[in-house]
């Protein structure tokens, strides 16, 4: 009885351990905009939308206007590696998720953050 019991409670905490160690992979899906200068146009407010498709859908805003929405491409996630598939190009980043931020990063390059729409 008391084997049986030991043996259950290791067995209990090694599961527990595992779901606590084990942390999902980060998952993109949702509306992410970032702000960029543009010399001719101000602030633009450009908002990617990655579905759970797999697709990603582009938003460029101008103040409240949006001026269009078109399909911008396809994506992938590997872990933490984001592969983005557009105009026959492919570009790979590492990324995170927060509650409120995506962060993109390509080596040799300033980071982008994004802000949850």
């Amino acid at each position: 009885m008391k084997r049986r019991f030991l043996t259950a409670l290791l067995l209990l905490f090694c599961v527990g351990f595992s779901l606590v160690s084990c942390s999902a992979a980060p998952d993109p899906v949702g509306r992410w905009e970032i702000v960029i200068e543009d010399e001719e146009l101000g602030e633009v407010r450009m908002v990617y939308h990655f579905t759970s498709e797999g697709e990603i859908n582009l938003e460029q805003k101008k103040g409240d206007e949006i001026p269009f929405s078109i399909p911008f491409g396809t994506y992938v996630t590997d872990g933490e590696h984001l592969t983005i598939f557009s105009d026959g190009k492919e570009s790979g980043y590492t990324f995170s998720v927060t509650d409120s931020n995506l962060t993109l990063l390509q080596e040799g390059q300033e980071a982008l953050v994004f802000n949850r729409v």
